[in-house]
């Protein structure tokens, strides 16, 4: 490397060391710390750990949503599919219902995964952009969500899995959570550690 470019080199890393980039880079971390302390200290009741517990089982759900819609939007991508996909994966699950527990909750990652590798084929292989088909799964992933139960409520059974995934807790921390947090940090070592997630950073 030439010394013009060496330097150059060396001015863009320390740009990077600089207390204005570190604070752009951990941003975010810091006004979640913000907005969690001035909760501690003027919303009533915050400090309740049942209300804490409620907090986290209410995030999980967003929590699993949110680590696929990064992947993709680290490719300058975008999914707007994703809650109707979580809608119609909840529907096959309930038509399971009768092949057991087990079976109803594959049959509902595995509708997940079908949409998802079907949103990814049509982006890949056909060069749609991913607005418009994640646009169209949108609506046709609701639509067919509702049409498969004929927009009739399912009262998931007692006991089991669904009461381990749905109440089940470690202490106050609610299993659901535990499970979203341990996805979000085995996404993060992908995204940090393998070629894969390198490429995926690099890409966007």
């Amino acid at each position: 490397m030439n010394r013009p470019s060496r330097l150059a080199g060396l001015a863009a890393r320390a740009g990077h060391d600089t207390p204005a980039a570190m604070l752009r880079a951990q941003s975010v971390y810091i006004a979640f710390a913000l907005l969690v302390i001035v909760d501690l200290i003027f919303t009533p009741g915050f400090r309740n750990p049942i209300v804490i517990r409620n907090l986290l089982f209410q995030a999980a759900p967003i929590i699993l949503i949110t680590l696929g819609q990064s992947l993709a939007i680290g490719t300058r991508g975008i999914d707007l599919s994703v809650g109707s996909s979580m809608a119609l994966a909840a529907s096959v699950m309930a038509l399971a219902l009768p092949g057991g527990a087990g079976v109803s909750v594959v049959a509902a990652l595995g509708t997940g995964l079908a949409v998802g590798l079907l949103n990814g084929a049509l982006i890949a292989f056909l060069d749609i952009n991913p607005l418009i088909s994640s646009l169209a799964l949108l609506v046709t992933a609701r639509g067919l969500a509702e049409a498969l139960l004929d927009g009739s409520r399912v009262s998931l059974p007692t006991g089991g899995v669904f009461d381990w995934l749905g109440i089940g807790a470690v202490s106050l921390v609610p299993m659901v959570a535990i499970i979203a947090l341990a996805l979000a940090a085995t996404v993060a070592l992908v995204v940090r550690t393998t070629v894969f997630g390198r490429s995926l950073v690099g890409y966007g």
